[in-house]
Formats: structure tokens, C-alpha cells, sequence
């Protein structure tokens, strides 16, 4: 299960030309990725996440369920604008295994903190999103609103969907790796 993670982490990280990402990241041939947080290394922790992502520009995260399913996101604005409320659209969604994309629907926002990491619909109301929520060490991802938010063209079945991801919602995250892309 590790290494099916850790291979399809490789061939986007070391641009691969068989990488989901290549046609979709800017400036993809000539960019760099450095590794910020790996949550078997650093550990379960937010506080550790935070001290080690937080301010440190676009990322590219991917996460492995407990379900063996590869997946993850691209936040293409810097982590300072959004821990005080800023609104971007460019929050993307890739599932690695199925080898897509996933656009926002509307615009979309992100708000972080002390326990976990929320992107949500820009409505001004209440919240309709999927979620990264670090519990006592364990990340648990939600993605319930999955289909409401982001283009799935090929899904009809909102309970399709919502397992699409990480192969149920809510799930245990067993590995997350953040990259900075420089």
C-alpha cells in the first residue's frame, strides 16, 4: 500500500511523463518540488504541520486512505493569505489512482486552524466542504460535499462521489506528504 503511494508520489514529484499534474501545473517542466511535511516522519500533529507549511507559497499535498487510494490537492496561493480568510479559486483536486482533475465549481475558500484545514464554497454561509481534520495523532478527511463542489463529470450517484477520493467519507489518513513547488 506504502509503495503504491510512494511510486505515484515519485512520477509527480520527479516529473514523470506519465504524471496526472504535468499538463495543469504552471511552469511544470522547469519547476521544483521540495518535501515540507511527511506525517510519518514528522508525525500526526498540526502544530508540526503549520511550523512546517504555513507561509511557504504553492503547495501540492497528496495523502494515501486507508482504503489504498492515492489522492491530493493543489493550493496555488500563498498559506499566509489564507490563514487570515482569503478567497482563491485555485484549489485543485486530483485522484491519482483514476488519474483526474477536479476544478471548483465556484469559487472556493480556504480556512486553516489549530486542528484542521477546510476548503469550502465561498457562499458567506455556514459550511458546505470537504475537510482535513487533525485529531490526536491521526488525520481523519472528509469529503461528504465532494461532488457539490468539484466537477466530476463522469459520477451521476452523489454517494459515488463522496467515496471517490479516499474510498469512503470520513476516512484515516495514513500518510500525507506536502510539497512545496517552486
Amino acid at each position: 500500500m506504502f509503495d503504491n503511494f510512494h511510486q505515484k508520489v515519485a512520477i509527480e514529484v520527479n516529473k514523470k511523463q506519465n504524471s496526472v499534474l504535468k499538463g495543469f501545473l504552471p511552469n511544470w517542466q522547469i519547476a521544483n518540488f521540495q518535501l515540507l511535511y511527511k506525517a510519518s516522519r514528522d508525525g500526526f500533529d498540526q502544530k508540526i504541520y503549520h511550523q512546517k507549511c504555513d507561509c511557504k507559497g504553492q503547495t501540492l499535498t497528496f495523502l494515501l486512505s486507508k482504503h489504498a487510494k492515492v489522492f491530493g490537492f493543489y493550493i496555488s496561493s500563498p498559506r499566509i493569505n489564507y490563514i487570515n480568510g482569503g478567497n482563491y479559486q485555485d484549489i485543485i483536486i486530483f485522484q491519482l489512482d483514476q488519474q483526474t482533475l477536479h476544478r471548483p465549481i465556484n469559487q472556493m475558500r480556504i480556512e486553516i486552524n489549530n486542528s484542521s484545514i477546510r476548503v469550502k464554497e465561498n457562499n458567506g454561509f455556514g459550511y458546505l466542504g470537504i475537510s482535513v481534520n487533525f485529531y490526536l495523532n491521526e488525520i481523519i478527511f472528509s469529503s461528504e460535499q465532494f461532488g457539490n463542489l468539484y466537477e466530476i463529470p463522469h459520477f451521476v450517484d452523489k454517494k459515488d462521489a463522496e467515496s471517490y477520493l479516499g474510498g469512503s467519507s470520513p476516512f484515516k489518513v495514513l500518510e500525507m506528504e506536502v510539497y512545496q513547488y517552486i
